[in-house]
C-alpha cells in the first residue's frame, strides 16, 4: 500500500512504510561483505548522525546500493540513500526524502525528491538535513484520506442498499442530496408508522423495508460528517503513549495541513472522554475497517475515532 505527501503545490512525495521492508539491513549486508566501500562509508557516517536509527534494503534480493533510513517503530521512513555513478564515471551520493524539493525535475517525478553530490561530506549533511521523521501533521496527511475514503465508501453502499429497497417499493430511486422525499412517500411511511393495514401485503412489507433502509442511510450520511481524531498508540519506557490529533472530513487531500491540529502525546488518564473505550473497540476489527459512530482502523497502531 503506497502512501504520499503532497506539498502546497500539490507536488507529491512517495513514503515507504518501515513494516514493507523486507530486505537485509546494512549490518546483515556488511557481515556478508557485499558492501562497495564508498557506500559502507556514507551508510556508516549517515547511521552515526541519527543515533538509534535503521538502515535496511526494501526488498529482498535488492542491490546493495540503496537502504530506507529509519527509526524503530516508526509507521514510516525517514527517506533513503544510495550511491550510483554520473556520465563521468564518479561516485554520486545521493539522499532521497519527502522533504527535499528538487526544482530542476518535475514535481511528480522522483528525481524531484532526491540530491545528490560527489562529496562525502556534502551528502552526510543532505542526510542529515533533509532525512526527517514525519511530524504529527504531516501523518494525518499521509494516512486520514484512508479513513475517510472508507467512510464515503460505506454511505455509496448504504445508499445502494436504500435504493434498491425504493426500487422494490416504489419504482424509483431518490439522490442522496435530496432534502425531502416525494409526498407519496411520505403519505406511505405516514400508514406504516400509525400501524395501517395494507391491503397488498407485499407492498407493505416493501414500504416498510424501504423506510427502514431509508433512515439507516439518513443516519449513516449524517454519522459520515463527523470529524475524527487520529489516534497513534505505541509504548516508550514501558508505558502506553497516545499521538493524537483532530481531523477534518470535508478537507481535500491535497491540501497542506489537511485541517489537522495536534494535541498532544498522552497517556490513557489524559485523553478526551470516551476515546480509549473508542480504540479498544476499533483494536478487535481488522486493518482499513470502519464501524459508523466509533472509527477506523488503519493499521496496527493508528487509529481515527469519531470526535
Amino acid at each position: 500500500m503506497s502512501e504520499y505527501l503532497h506539498d502546497e503545490y500539490w507536488n507529491k512525495a512517495k513514503l515507504t512504510r518501515v513494516d514493507d521492508l523486507q530486505g537485509d539491513s546494512l549490518q546483515d549486508k556488511l557481515e556478508m561483505g557485499i558492501v562497495p566501500t564508498e557506500f559502507a562509508e556514507f551508510a556508516s557516517q549517515v547511521q552515526k548522525a541519527f543515533r538509534g536509527c535503521k538502515l535496511r534494503s526494501q526488498f529482498l534480493g535488492d542491490g546493495v546500493r540503496v537502504l530506507e533510513v529509519y527509526m524503530e517503530g516508526d509507521t514510516f521512513t525517514m527517506g533513503s540513500i544510495r550511491i550510483t555513478s554520473n556520465d563521468d564515471g564518479d561516485t554520486l551520493y545521493v539522499v532521497s526524502s519527502h522533504k527535499v524539493r528538487n526544482n530542476k525535475h518535475n514535481g511528480y517525478s522522483k528525481e524531484h525528491r532526491q540530491c545528490s553530490t560527489i562529496r562525502i561530506k556534502t551528502a552526510v549533511k543532505n542526510a542529515k538535513k533533509y532525512l526527517q521523521r514525519l511530524t504529527h501533521v504531516e501523518m494525518v496527511k499521509a494516512t486520514s484520506h484512508r479513513c475517510y475514503d472508507k467512510v464515503e465508501e460505506f454511505v455509496s453502499k448504504q445508499r445502494d442498499v436504500m435504493n434498491q429497497s425504493f426500487s422494490m417499493a416504489f419504482d424509483t430511486t431518490i439522490t442522496p442530496t435530496a432534502s425531502s422525499l416525494p409526498v407519496y412517500i411520505k403519505e406511505l411511511f405516514h400508514l406504516s408508522d400509525v400501524g395501517h393495514s395494507f391491503l397488498d401485503k407485499e407492498l407493505e412489507g416493501a414500504v416498510q423495508t424501504a423506510q427502514a433502509e431509508y433512515k439507516s442511510y439518513r443516519s449513516v450520511r449524517e454519522d459520515a460528517k463527523s470529524d475524527m481524531y487520529y489516534v497513534r498508540v505505541y509504548e516508550r519506557l514501558g508505558a502506553q503513549v497516545f499521538d493524537v490529533s483532530q481531523t477534518k472530513y470535508h478537507t481535500s487531500v491535497y491540501e497542506t495541513t489537511r485541517g489537522a491540529t495536534f494535541i498532544g502525546s498522552m497517556t490513557e488518564d489524559e485523553l478526551p472522554e470516551g476515546m480509549i473505550e473508542k480504540v479498544s473497540a476499533m483494536s478487535l476489527c481488522g486493518h482499513k475497517e470502519y464501524v459508523p459512530q466509533v472509527g477506523y482502523r488503519y493499521d496496527e497502531n493508528i487509529f481515527y475515532v469519531t470526535q
